[in-house]
């Protein structure tokens, strides 16, 4: 019976042994995920102050664009300005090309007139050189009968 108590005794120590040695497996592992958490840990704080670092970069675009928009804004503005300012001086320009219309027509009518005195005086003319020569034949006739 002690042979017996040791043999379960001697059972007893290998299951021991065995769970020993596993619990010791199963501490390496733990140690290596243990690690392995630490590591990633390390990588997950890297990554968040990355994302900080974006989230700041992209605060300064977002203050940026509102700048730039802003500014859009006012150029649109300015443009806008700047149309009404071609309206009117298109409508100005095109009350002077009627003016200029209104000219150009006035001259030609002048220009025809100019032309009809031009011919009435050329006919005055002839018809004075045809009285001037009647009178210089008069004159030769008179001379030759006072002669």
């Amino acid at each position: 019976s002690i042979a017996n108590v040791e043999a379960k005794c001697a059972e007893k120590d290998g299951a021991i042994a065995t769970k020993d040695s596993k619990i010791a497996e199963l501490e390496a592992r733990s140690a290596e995920l243990e690690a392995s958490n630490t590591e990633k840990e390390g990588c997950i704080a890297e990554l968040e102050d990355r994302i900080t670092e974006k989230n700041a970069n992209i605060a300064e675009k977002d203050t940026r664009i509102a700048e730039l928009e802003a500014s859009i804004a006012g150029k649109d503005t300015s443009i806008t300005e700047l149309e009404a300012n071609i309206n009117e001086r298109n409508v100005g320009i095109t009350e002077k090309d009627a003016r200029i219309a209104e000219l150009q027509a006035s001259i030609i009518e002048k220009h025809a007139a100019i032309e009809e005195l031009e011919a009435t005086i050329t006919e005055k003319d002839a018809t004075i050189a045809e009285k001037v020569a009647s009178i210089e034949k008069r004159d030769v006739s008179i001379a030759e009968k006072v002669a």
